[in-house]
């Protein structure tokens, strides 16, 4: 039994805690195809979960895949999926230059009362708002963003691609976990 315990310790190490999604989550959500529901069902696989410490603290990486069935054609990606970067929150403050941080606060205040700080180690009241990242494929502009919320789970994907003579969106909107608990 212990050796079990051990094992799952090992496995479940890629998690995040600013966000709430683990290495093979699969979220299904409603599909729409240039702001017009499709009828639909889309798909967003986990495929990794890291940690981005050299971009600053509190940063991840996501890499995920995803699945729309409405002109899909036109936004195939990597084999190995998507590469999404937490995005840099504090470039307004002081400390930026030092201390870049992806972190988001979900309240101004914890339990204790205290001033929800960005800059410490204790995550519970921390969360990654926002990954995106942008890549060319077949001449075109690829832009791919996951939204989180303050709950920490993902709600919803877009991706935009932008081309010479066109611009298409699609989503994938109200994204609920498919994994069994």
């Amino acid at each position: 039994m212990k050796i079990l315990f051990l094992f799952l310790s090992i496995i479940t190490t890629s998690h995040a805690a600013l966000i709430d999604v683990w290495t093979n989550d699969i979220y299904l959500g409603i599909e729409y195809y240039n702001h017009r529901p499709t009828g639909n069902i889309c798909v967003v696989q986990i495929n990794e979960v890291s940690d981005l410490s050299s971009k600053g603290q509190h940063c991840n990486k996501l890499v995920i895949d995803f699945k729309f069935t409405t002109n899909s054609e036109q936004i195939q990606t990597r084999e190995d999926g998507v590469s999404l970067y937490s995005r840099i929150t504090n470039y307004h403050h002081t400390r930026y230059k030092t201390n870049p941080n992806c972190a988001e606060a979900i309240a101004d205040f914890n339990n204790k009362g205290e001033q929800v700080d960005i800059y410490s180690e204790d995550d519970d009241y921390l969360y990654n708002q926002l990954f995106s990242n942008e890549i060319k494929i077949k001449g075109a502009s690829l832009h791919t963003f996951l939204t989180f919320d303050k709950s920490k789970r993902p709600t919803m994907l877009k991706v935009h691609r932008l081309s010479w003579f066109s611009e298409k969106d699609w989503d994938c909107k109200n994204l609920i976990n498919a994994n069994p608990l």
